[in-house]
């Protein structure tokens, strides 16, 4: 392992003890669009070398959430979208449906996909299913995923994508902002 993906390890690993001892954010009303236009202007020069696009169709809705928690499940499902991609043109699409009760939103990506038997222990820490000569990464960021999705109230679950990648849903509650107190 070299330097770097220590490096990358332990900063990860500190992440999710950190997320998993705190108990206290804020929620506040988080506009999905500003936030994917975030994670593609952090994620610009990566998406650039590798050909790759992020597609969405229909301005995403607003939630009553986390911004810096749900940039961390943004960043983390595009970037593994087009990570673990082997495509000439790496492409992750974001869908949602708006529920009386939650908001789904989709990460379908056009990538190597995740074989049924793993698509649940994918989430545990530290799970990693190539080596990392193969693709980089330290093996905690899904779990991290899962553990904001916990701490939002939401959920993560993971499909083959007709495509052949892999089709990440996150669901967030979708509770009405003017009954919420902001902090």
């Amino acid at each position: 392992m070299s330097t770097s993906q220590l490096q990358s390890l332990i900063e990860d690993f500190v992440k999710y003890v950190k997320l998993s001892k705190d108990q206290n954010f804020e929620k506040v009303e988080v506009d999905l669009n500003l936030l994917l236009d975030k994670v593609s202007s952090i994620l610009g020069l990566k998406i650039e070398e590798n050909k790759g696009k992020i597609i969405c169709l229909k301005p995403l809705p607003k939630v009553y959430a986390n911004d810096s928690l749900l940039y961390t499940v943004f960043k983390n499902l595009v970037e593994n979208g087009l990570k673990f991609n082997q495509s000439t043109s790496p492409s992750v699409e974001i869908t949602y449906q708006v529920q009386e009760n939650f908001v789904q939103i989709s990460f379908t990506d056009n990538g190597i996909g995740i074989r049924d038997d793993h698509q649940v222990q994918i989430f545990d820490l530290f799970k990693r299913l190539h080596s990392r000569q193969e693709y980089k990464g330290s093996g905690i960021g899904l779990a991290i995923v899962k553990l904001v999705m916990e701490k939002l109230g939401g959920d993560i679950s993971l499909k083959n994508s007709s495509g052949g990648g892999s089709r990440f849903i996150i669901t967030i509650p979708n509770l009405n902002t003017s009954n919420e107190t902001k902090h």
